[in-house]
């Protein structure tokens, strides 16, 4: 009882959080963006986000490094029928010219939303925040 009345409440809150600090956290504008150009189904878009060494480390699969490894990586997701990704971010902890991200996220694919827990590693290159690290696991599926 206790979790289905304070559960909705705490998802709220956290969906809402990103939405209001995104004006204040350079981290969060960028993954405003990464997260507009993934639900348009533009993997380069997403792959912009990224260092130009980023990389990705998926479960079960070989890192994805590199632009164009992040590009293909979001590409065979997109075409996958994976969509609707959703981050709801729990902690940003700055180090300088870095940064480092921690949350879950959320994708649909066939009508299941798969929830993951991530960590983002962040840099700061110029005046642009880029991403450096991605690494993320499947905790969990909701039908």
């Amino acid at each position: 009882m206790f979790i289905s009345r304070v559960l909705p409440a705490a998802l709220a809150v956290m969906m809402a959080l990103p939405a209001a600090a995104q004006d204040d956290n350079p981290i969060l504008t960028q993954m405003a963006a990464l997260i507009a150009a993934y639900n348009a189904g533009d993997s380069a878009g997403v792959a912009a986000i990224y260092a130009d060494d980023g990389a990705i480390f998926a479960p079960s699969a070989p890192a994805s490094v590199g632009r164009e490894a992040v590009a293909a990586h979001y590409g065979r997701a997109l075409e996958a029928g994976v969509s609707d990704m959703k981050f709801q971010v729990s902690e940003i902890r700055s180090y300088g010219q870095g940064a480092v991200e921690i949350g879950e996220s959320s994708v649909t694919l066939n009508g299941k939303q798969i929830i993951s827990r991530y960590m983002h590693v962040w840099e700061k290159k110029d005046d642009d925040w880029l991403l450096a690290r991605d690494i993320y696991n499947v905790i969990g599926t909701i039908e």
